[in-house]
């Protein structure tokens, strides 16, 4: 993308009506803003670019996370529930030994 950037640049040089008559070494300041535009606007959009894409690796990977903690926290509950199961299935046969 810089390298565009600066063929696009090296192209601008070469049609500006200095280029064409006697080059005197001075650059038309319309020219240089230009060019300082388009140089800081493929800088930005580049930053724009890779932060979207870190954003978007940032955020995928939080889901697989939350993803992994969903599955981890289902199995600690069914855990929980067989162990509450196990406790009620002991009361109920200490009741049922306690009547015999």
């Amino acid at each position: 993308m810089l390298i565009l950037c600066f063929v696009n640049v090296i192209l601008l040089l070469a049609l500006t009506p200095s280029a064409l008559g006697s080059f005197s070494g001075k650059v038309d300041p319309g020219l240089a803003t230009l060019i300082g535009a388009i140089v800081g606007f493929s800088i930005v959009a580049y930053q724009a670019r890779a932060g979207f894409m870190n954003l978007i690796r940032s955020q995928e990977n939080q889901a697989k996370l939350e993803r992994e903690a969903r599955v981890h926290q289902m199995e600690l509950d069914e855990e929980a529930r067989k162990i509450v199961e196990v406790a009620e299935r002991k009361t109920l046969m200490a009741a049922l030994r306690a009547e015999l």
